[in-house]
């Protein structure tokens, strides 16, 4: 039986609340329609998650499912090199960034600290190599930056409550020359991770885009344009002075959680948005600090994974547009174990 709503279920509230808000206020009813419906489905997706998940042994399921479809994904990227070489980007499986190595990464980076077993330790240490040189030929800035900060808030958390100051040093060095030799290897690898300091016209189409934003949102401060009709008024609102580069591939999306919601649904749409990753992040951090699960590791990795999806929806769309199963699925598992009335230690 899918769990009933709860009065206390805000985030859901919200959702419903301001899909009436954009209905009645867009400027096309139609896109903001077909928003609605798939905002209506991921509602459905996360009450019928919360009626299946009932302990740590989920949890760990679905981490080991992002595993192995990270795994997955990483020989596909390895073959699709092979045969087109390094500089793709939309490289995964499903044929767009493979958003969920990262996140699968971690999962077995937790695991791997966790191992009694030196053989196993042995071979989920050459999954973990596996997995990264993947999330290096994704060429994805975002998802390194992701990764860098969830392996750091894991690492501190699990081998610092564990006072193993030494490995940590050991870790963080260890993360750092394997970084530097395959960023170092590819000169395209180079010049790509190297604009993450030095910028380059991919970021600078990322701030044509959020000038558009800017713009659409001085016009309809508190309504926004509706749900579902950001990419016609992002491309209008574009500079007449862009160049090029911006005029082709500008005005896709604002490339920023915070700023999608703005310009679909106005400052009651930023508030909701900055509302769900806060009310995200702090209730798996309780879950971590309280010993809602039985096995810390988990609840490492679920706040580690809780920071790196806000991370994530500050330069990526994240719950709008059809893309938001993975921020519902992260929610469902945390409001469960955070609303439960047991606390496991």
């Amino acid at each position: 039986m899918i769990d009933t709503p709860k009065k206390n279920d805000y985030v859901m509230i919200g959702f419903v609340l301001l899909s009436c808000f954009s209905l009645i206020t867009s400027l096309n009813r139609f896109g903001t329609i077909v928003e609605i419906i798939q905002i209506f489905q991921l509602i459905f997706l996360y009450y019928m998650l919360k009626s299946i998940i009932t302990n740590d042994r989920d949890i760990k399921y679905f981490m080991i499912a992002t595993i192995i479809f990270g795994l997955i994904d990483s020989i596909y990227i390895f073959s699709t090199v092979l045969e087109h070489g390094i500089g793709g980007r939309h490289i995964g499986i499903l044929e767009k960034t493979p958003d969920e190595i990262p996140y699968a990464l971690v999962f077995l980076y937790l695991l791997f600290l966790s191992e009694k077993n030196m053989f196993i330790k042995g071979i989920k240490l050459g999954l973990l190599l596996i997995l990264t040189v993947a999330l290096f030929l994704t060429m994805g800035r975002g998802l390194l930056i992701i990764t860098g900060v969830m392996f750091v808030i894991s690492t501190i958390i699990y081998l610092g409550s564990r006072k193993k100051y030494i490995n940590i040093v050991i870790m963080f060095t260890a993360a750092a020359i394997i970084s530097i030799f395959l960023i170092s290897s590819s000169q395209g690898a180079s010049k790509r991770y190297g604009s993450i300091v030095k910028g380059g016209e991919h970021i600078d189409l990322r701030l044509y885009n959020y000038y558009s934003s800017i713009m659409i949102m001085k016009k309809y401060p508190f309504t926004g344009v509706g749900l579902g009709n950001d990419y016609e008024y992002l491309k209008a609102n574009l500079p007449d002075f862009s160049p090029e580069l911006v005029r082709k591939w500008g005005g896709d999306t604002p490339h920023n959680e915070l700023l999608h919601f703005g310009i679909q649904s106005g400052v009651l749409g930023m508030v909701f948005a900055i509302f769900f990753y806060f009310s995200l992040i702090r209730r798996s951090y309780k879950i971590l600090i309280q010993k809602k699960l039985q096995s810390q590791t988990l609840a490492i990795g679920l706040f580690s994974f809780s920071i790196g999806i806000f991370l994530w929806s500050l330069a990526n769309d994240v719950i709008l547009a059809g893309y938001g199963s993975l921020a519902i699925l992260i929610t469902a598992f945390t409001d469960k174990i955070y609303g439960s009335n047991e606390a496991s230690y």
